[in-house]
């Protein structure tokens, strides 16, 4: 069954995200583990991370990043996925979610499961947050 946990193997997810040719790898490698960090797992195998870095400006505001891998892509999001991520993101206090310097396919992407964009490379999500459908409604 496809899942979401929390991991604090940083090591594990800089090694992925050098697999997976993640672009901003360069941004994230020192700073990693610095984040709040959450895998995406089908059994054993890896399908991807998500990790939150806190905006000191901007209390319960938090910086979104992930990275699915490429074979997986499309088949990881699923509503269980996606509400229990929103679910763990809240229990650490956070209020919004905000991704920002994203291109049009990623936001169209988040606007899929609730987010809205605020931008043009960015969305948020206000949380606690629901996604019942497909489409994202509340």
């Amino acid at each position: 069954m496809r899942d979401i946990t929390e991991t604090t193997d940083f090591s594990a997810m800089l090694d992925f995200l050098k697999d997976q040719e993640f672009a901003y790898i360069d941004e994230h490698k020192d700073i990693l583990d610095w984040s709040i960090g959450f895998k995406f797992i089908n059994k054993d195998k890896t399908l991807g991370y998500v990790w939150l870095y806190a905006l000191a400006e901007e209390d319960n505001n938090y910086l979104t990043h992930m990275c699915i891998d490429k074979k997986y892509q499309g088949r990881v999001l699923t509503k269980h996925i996606v509400n229990k991520f929103y679910s763990l993101a809240y229990g650490y206090g956070a209020d919004v979610l905000k991704a920002e310097q994203i291109n049009k396919k990623l936001i169209n992407l988040y606007k899929r499961i609730g987010w809205q964009k605020t931008s043009e490379n960015s969305c948020e999500i206000k949380l606690p947050y629901l996604w019942r459908t497909q489409h994202g409604s509340s």
